[in-house]
Order: C-alpha cells, then structure tokens, then sequence
C-alpha cells in the first residue's frame, strides 16, 4: 500500500513571447534560446503564444521545432491578448511563462494559474500578480 500516489507530469505549460517593436532581435534570440531549454527540461511539447498588441501566431512546439519558431509582430504590446486566448480557447494550464521587457502598463485580471514573468532589461517592471524573474 502507498499513501499518495500522484502523478509528476508537469502538465500543459504555455509560454508566451513578447513580439513587439520593443523586443530587438537579440532580445528574440534570447528569448528563444530560454524557451528551448525550458522545452528540453520538460522533455514535452509545448505551445507558444507570440503576442504584440494581438495574438499573431500560436504554435505546439518540441525541443527540435524551438530552432525554426519565427517570431511574427512587431506592433506595440499589450499582455491581456494572451490571458484571453487561453480563456477563449479552455487551454486549461499549469502555468503561463510569458518572456517579455514589460513594457506595457495595461490593467489586467489575475487568472486562476499560475505566472511566471520573464522580464529583460527592466528591473522597475511591477507585476499586479505572479511571480517575476528579471534578467539583465
């Protein structure tokens, strides 16, 4: 007899990139190069939502496919496109990772999962919930 049996699978992880003017291309790259290792961490496919002032692409991805995203927009930046295409769609994650320079100051509702923002280059971004992780 085992007490608690749970499953580890980590679950639907959903990461969004920020695909605005304000992201450069080395930005880009570096963004893709975190989102590559997170997919090889979690050894599953994954979708990826590219988001400026819309949602422009959203695509599953496995480690091999992180090489050939090609992020699409270039407009300005708004995060609440994201949060609505996973409520629109029942996506149902365990988490959101969204890579961003938090440019952005729109009012947001908190969703009922969890997180995580990536934040480049912005030590003054002010999350209104989840958890930040800046990097410089």
């Amino acid at each position: 007899y085992i007490p608690s049996l749970e499953n580890q699978e980590v679950g639907n992880i959903i990461f969004a990139i920020d695909t605005s003017s304000s992201i450069d291309k080395e930005l880009l790259k570096e963004f893709l190069s975190e989102l590559k290792e997170a997919v090889e961490l979690l050894s599953k496919e994954v979708t990826v939502i590219h988001c400026d002032t819309k949602v422009r692409k959203v695509e599953e991805v496995d480690t091999e496919d992180v090489d050939y995203i090609v992020p699409v927009g270039r407009g300005g930046t708004k995060f609440s496109p994201v949060f609505d295409y996973i409520e629109e769609n029942d996506l149902e994650p365990k988490a959101l990772v969204y890579f961003t320079d938090g440019q952005c100051y729109e009012q947001l509702v908190e969703p009922d999962y969890p997180v995580l923002w990536c934040i480049y280059d912005n030590p003054k971004f002010k999350e209104q919930f989840g958890i930040v992780s800046i990097v410089d």
